[in-house]
């Protein structure tokens, strides 16, 4: 998660099919009003629905709904699964289970949030099945919730943990590994997977960086694979995104069965979009979250905050066809390798409308005529500054 307050150049042309429907007016899910076409490139057709927005401080079972930074759907049940990266703070490491009636989104500037109805929640738990300690008093052995995802052939839920790493000269480094893991549907934790060691948490110049570790979760269509994504490159890989720089984030496919690691591809993460206001002001981009298109490719968010200038979100689309394997690559530094292949879908900001900080993404139910639904939610760091936001659209290949 950001703790902030709050590309590919070539882009494939246009066909002919697409530039008609984009003069048309396009069939929407039943009940809602004609939506807006967003964007059409590379042969995916986004369109913009409504979003929903929940207050600040809303409370359901006695917890804060705050936040929300994994999303997924289950077609199963109908429902949708929510994971608060709250670390104990304002209450237990959690997850929701949730009813979203994606009819009731609207485009308006203050949509309400009707659509959303809160039917669970959960307390993640430890292997010993005792709950995650409050990061303030104890951040090593506190979780860092980011995304969540169904396995559909079992119904269990697979979760991340970002990690912790604080490293001050003169003090002792507080060290929290990043985490995939497996549990059941009340919390209750099943097994880890095997994550290599060249991304673990250490005091020296190597391993994730602090909050900007494993954010991004996605299975393959099939369920026997899993991706999870840095938010950007690990400390020996070369630096953070900057507004001259991009940064080579690490995406590891993993296998679900086992639990061990396949294969390791770099996704380059955008340089930062805009300078800062003030000049010398805070500002960042990284990947929140991925999800799966079929086996090679992937919709990849980014999400950057630039200080004075506000929120910057972004839609790629990445293919690993082609990609090195860089599993077997301790630094990327001086390395040769072919980052996977990124491609921009769809700039957010020309939508219109008020961005914060998007950080979870799910594929919903589809249409009427068969089309996808996508769905992001926004992480509102369980601040009023902030806003609790969902957005919907409608996708066609």
């Amino acid at each position: 998660m950001s703790r902030l307050i709050a590309c590919g150049k070539a882009i494939v042309a246009i066909l002919a099919v697409a530039i008609l429907a984009a003069c048309q007016s396009l069939p929407s899910l039943p009940g809602l009003s004609s939506s807006t076409l967003a964007g059409v490139r590379g042969g995916i057709e986004l369109t913009y629905v409504g979003q929903q927005i929940l207050p600040h401080g809303f409370l359901f079972a006695n917890t804060v709904v705050g936040g929300l930074s994994g999303i997924d759907y289950e077609a199963a049940t109908n429902r949708y699964w929510l994971i608060s990266d709250d670390r104990s703070e304002f209450g237990p490491a959690r997850f929701y289970e949730a009813n979203i009636d994606l009819t009731r989104f609207s485009k308006a500037a203050t949509p309400g949030h009707d659509a959303i109805e809160f039917v669970s929640v959960q307390t993640l738990k430890r292997l010993d099945g005792s709950t995650f300690p409050d990061a303030r008093t104890h951040p090593a052995q506190s979780a860092d919730p980011e995304s969540i995802r169904v396995h559909a052939p079992s119904g269990r839920l697979l979760w991340t943990s970002e990690g912790e790493r604080i490293v001050r000269a003169g003090e002792p480094p507080i060290l929290a590994q990043p985490h995939v893991w497996e549990m059941e549907r009340d919390g209750r934790m099943l097994r880890p997977f095997v994550i290599p060691d060249k991304f673990r948490a250490s005091a020296s110049n190597r391993g994730i960086r602090r909050n900007l570790a494993f954010e991004g979760l996605t299975f393959t269509p099939d369920f026997l694979s899993l991706f999870v994504v840095t938010e950007n490159a690990l400390l020996q890989d070369g630096p953070a995104s900057s507004t001259t720089q991009s940064s080579p984030s690490r995406l590891l496919m993993l296998d679900y069965a086992s639990g061990q690691p396949r294969a390791e591809y770099v996704i380059e993460v955008s340089p930062i979009p805009a300078a800062t206001v003030p000049a010398n002001g805070a500002a960042d981009n990284g990947i929140p979250e991925i999800l799966a298109l079929d086996r090679d490719r992937l919709l990849v968010l980014e999400r950057a905050y630039v200080q004075g200038r506000g929120n910057f979100i972004k839609l790629f689309l990445v293919d690993v066809r082609g990609a090195t394997d860089v599993s077997k690559i301790e630094s990327l530094v001086g390395q040769s390798y072919i980052p996977a292949s990124k491609r921009l879908l769809l700039d957010l900001s020309t939508l219109g409308i008020r961005l914060d900080n998007l950080e979870g993404m799910t594929w919903g139910p589809r249409t009427a005529d068969g089309r996808r639904t996508l769905l992001m939610v926004a992480d509102d760091n369980f601040n009023m500054r902030q806003i609790q936001q969902f957005l919907l659209f409608e996708v066609r290949e």
